[in-house]
């Protein structure tokens, strides 16, 4: 008889739901192609510091981490904020993402 993939022991987090939402958004339709260079800029960076977990970007390049160097993943709150940071987020398009992040986020948890 054949035997599957192990099993991974990997735990769902708010963290995880609030990225997805975020990823949903921006690549949905593929929206960030409309929005202005400077802001998919950041939400890209935001998205790769948040995926990996990397608190310090310099640490990231080296790809060489201890446990201490590893951050400790954003509360909703403050990734919407450092989401809304960005160059140009003022601007419609940009607002417009921002908003829908909120609503799913709002709605959901």
């Amino acid at each position: 008889m054949d035997e599957g993939p192990p099993i991974a022991d990997h735990v769902l987090r708010p963290h995880h739901i609030t990225l997805l939402i975020i990823l949903s958004a921006v690549f949905k339709d593929l929206a960030i192609q409309k929005l202005p260079k400077p802001f998919a800029l950041h939400i890209h960076r935001v998205l790769l510091n948040e995926v990996a977990e990397v608190g310090d970007r310099r640490l990231f390049r080296k790809c060489v981490l201890t446990a201490k160097q590893v951050a400790q993943p954003k509360p909703h709150k403050d990734l919407l904020i450092e989401l809304s940071s960005g160059s140009s987020a003022d601007q419609p398009e940009c607002k417009k993402i921002i908003d829908e992040v909120n609503t799913f986020v709002r709605d959901i948890l």
